[in-house]
């Protein structure tokens, strides 16, 4: 490489690594957290004697038994966020947890509905159910609004955000992440109050910096204050607190996809995927065929005349629409769907060979099929013609294109307010695609393109290809050039496996200079860039503007 990454201040540095930060509890000080996804298993114990129990694993328990209070208290918030998450551009202060969950649905762009879903359960113990709406475990599974009722009437306990990172683990334990400054972050355990009204914090850590020796020391309490003079020190350094990473989530969330008359009332997942099941039937409808997997079709409410149904192409026409023979495979249950089903069967190739059906509350029968897709690897339901008599899937040439699209790499949102389009092309046929937008006063261009990789077939390292896919954004001969490895950002991707990178390097010169920040990845045969030209002069004060958009990077269709 020409030369090494040259990195940022070390609180900065910092922030990349720590999972995320808090401002619970004390909400002296805006958190500033950098996103992160949380990992499955314990919590780094390397200071097995030092105090909190922040680095225990939560305790296993058994389900709690289905609340007695009618949820359907829930169904005007649920309704007030399924808008939010619609419309998440809005101005939403004024509705409780409505920043967070606008946020993630910016995040998450149009899988915003299929990202964030929600789930009414009784955590805190005392009969009453709360409502937890938050992200699935491939967007990070974070906590971004909870309620529980008082006198049957919705009220709101908290919310998390993007750098407000909240996990629930069970057993009423929330783990909640964050800093104030590039100096002062921290983890905390939490747990829900008998009633369900409030959060009580249980361990609470945090940096703070030293101003005599500038050095940052780590304190603990169990308050959840962020002064030092109401804390103990740690006994810790600042590179072991920098190494806690929390515990994975534990909710099973219904979409929000799925939520209303116009959606599928029953949720279809894979079985490894749906968290413990209470009660549940099961059956199989694939004997002796080969590669058998178990998904559970989960009711929102009791459904009437469910089947799960076989299907086979019995005609395609020009204009991609295809006719199924659909026929009813369920074991008798009365044609009643009370709870989750567990099903045996076995998907091969693309077009779908399994669907369901019911009956809705107009009496309605709706119809869908389950695919699987191929990009993520998740089950993907698409409904059959509702005017159709037979099983038909509409298809078309939109549609074909659509099955020709790649994922876009993108914040979810324009950089700056004041971005016009100057170049705006559709996918390209081999999938690729280019975005080119700049200010109106002509000072920043950001750059946004994907396209195939070559890397492979020019047999040359990764890093020294993505190098020079960066550099090939200018026509200008480049200067200060340094790429490095990004194992936060990285980190942000690898439920996919993404390798990120960013690329700096600087054009032109005097009044002409530019100064270059890429963010680029290879993902599945493509390189994907994403890059800011910012003139010199003003770089300075759009550069934490850049890093911002370059933590909440995500892959959206």
């Amino acid at each position: 490489m020409k030369s090494s990454y040259k990195k940022m201040i070390a609180g900065c540095i910092a922030l990349l690594v720590v999972l995320a930060a808090s401002g619970c509890g004390a909400g002296e000080s805006e958190p500033v957290l950098d996103d992160v996804e949380a990992k499955q298993g314990d919590v780094v114990s390397d200071m097995a004697d030092s105090p909190g129990a922040l680095m225990e694993k939560p305790k296993e328990t058994e389900p709690k038994e289905a609340a007695q209070m009618d949820a359907s208290a829930y169904g005007e918030i649920l309704e007030r966020f399924y808008t939010i998450i619609s419309n998440p551009y809005e101005d939403y202060d004024d509705v409780p947890g409505g920043m967070g969950v606008s946020e993630a649905a910016r995040n998450t762009g149009d899988s915003a509905l299929d990202a964030i879903g929600y789930i009414i359960e009784d955590i805190s113990g005392d009969g009453v159910p709360e409502l937890m709406i938050g992200t699935q475990p491939e967007y990070g599974q974070m906590v971004n609004a909870v309620y529980t009722l008082v006198d049957g009437k919705p009220q709101f306990v908290f919310e998390g955000w993007y750098r407000n990172m909240y996990v629930y683990c069970g057993d009423g334990i929330f783990y909640n992440s964050g800093s104030g400054s590039a100096s002062e972050s921290c983890i905390g355990r939490f747990s829900i109050t008998q009633d369900g009204t409030a959060l009580e914090c249980q361990e609470f850590l945090f940096t703070h910096l030293d101003e005599d020796s500038g050095d940052i020391q780590v304190y603990y309490n169990t308050t959840g204050s962020w002064d030092p003079a109401e804390s103990e020190d740690a006994d810790m350094s600042e590179e072991e607190f920098w190494m806690r990473e929390l515990p994975a989530g534990a909710l099973t969330l219904t979409p929000f996809s799925a939520f209303g008359s116009e959606k599928a009332a029953v949720m279809v997942q894979w079985l490894e995927e749906a968290g413990n099941l209470a009660e549940y039937d099961e059956c199989s409808i694939a004997f002796g065929k080969d590669g058998l997997s178990c998904i559970v079709f989960i009711p929102e409410h009791p459904v009437e005349e469910f089947c799960v149904l076989s299907l086979t192409v019995a005609d395609v026409s020009e204009s991609g629409d295809i006719e199924f023979e659909a026929y009813a495979e369920t074991p008798a249950l009365d044609g009643r769907l009370e709870r989750p089903l567990v099903v045996e069967l076995s998907f091969a190739g693309d077009i779908p060979q399994y669907g369901f059906q019911y009956e809705d509350e107009n009496g309605d029968l709706r119809r869908f099929a389950i695919e699987v897709s191929g990009r993520d690897g998740s089950l993907v339901v698409r409904e059959a013609d509702r005017e159709c008599f037979g099983f038909v899937l509409r298809g078309g040439s939109e549609t074909e294109a659509e099955h020709d699209r790649i994922p876009v790499l993108t914040p979810g949102y324009l950089p700056f307010d004041d971005m016009e389009s100057v170049v705006s092309e559709d996918h390209n046929p081999d999938g690729g695609y280019y975005y080119e937008d700049m200010t109106n006063g002509g000072t920043a261009v950001v750059i946004h393109c994907a396209y195939v990789s070559m890397s492979e077939e020019a047999e040359v390292d990764l890093e020294d290809y993505i190098a020079s896919c960066a550099e090939s954004l200018s026509a200008y001969e480049t200067r200060d050039f340094s790429i490095e490895k990004n194992e936060t950002y990285t980190e942000n991707l690898s439920w996919a496996g993404y390798p990120v990178y960013i690329v700096q390097f600087t054009t032109g010169w005097n009044e002409d200079t530019r100064i270059w920040r890429v963010y680029a990845t290879e993902a599945n045969g493509y390189i994907y860039l994403y890059a800011f030209n910012l003139w010199a002069e003003e770089a300075w004060e759009l550069e934490d503007r850049v890093w911002e958009v370059f933590d909440e990077m995500t892959f959206s269709d």
